[in-house]
């Protein structure tokens, strides 16, 4: 009995079957890997929403209601800690065809906390066409000792 190697066609049918397998594993890893950058931003903004909480119950009992309402203004990153994964402090706008480098950054000029995706495969953004969220704070106090406070998207946008 003679023993013969594998044939061309044989050989090309194995390569085609490995290709569609790495294929969808890449596809599946990056899938896996925005959602894991979803969950991150999640988590981000609940840690934000909860020490501008905090910040607002603690100007409240000191006495200082109506300084609650000029939370909007400030960097919530101080009231986080740690700070979220990714944090890269004051955002300094992009030179011309350059991408922010992914993370957290706060716009001092703009009152606003951004977030520069990493992956931005399924994320559709708002009329601002970057892949970025940015967040406002709204926060107010009212006479009665009730406390309003939370992170808002300035722009819709669907990931």
């Amino acid at each position: 009995m003679r023993q013969r190697g594998i044939t061309a066609v044989e050989f090309a049918v194995v390569l085609f079957l490995l290709s569609v397998l790495l294929a969808g594993l890449s596809w599946a890893l990056g899938y896996v890997q925005e959602q894991s950058e979803k969950t991150m931003v999640r988590y981000a903004v609940v840690a934000i929403e909860s020490g501008l909480k905090l910040e607002a119950v603690s100007r409240m009992t000191r006495g200082r209601g109506a300084d609650v309402a000029k939370l909007a203004g400030e960097d919530p990153f101080q009231w986080v800690e740690p700070r979220p994964q990714g944090y890269r402090g004051e955002w300094k706008e992009p030179a011309a065809g350059r991408q922010a480098e992914s993370g957290w950054y706060w716009d001092g000029q703009r009152k606003e906390a951004i977030y520069v995706l990493a992956r931005s495969d399924r994320f559709t953004p708002g009329p601002s066409g970057k892949a970025e969220i940015r967040y406002r704070i709204e926060a107010a106090a009212g006479g009665t000792g009730d406390i309003r406070t939370a992170l808002r998207p300035v722009e819709a946008y669907q990931w």
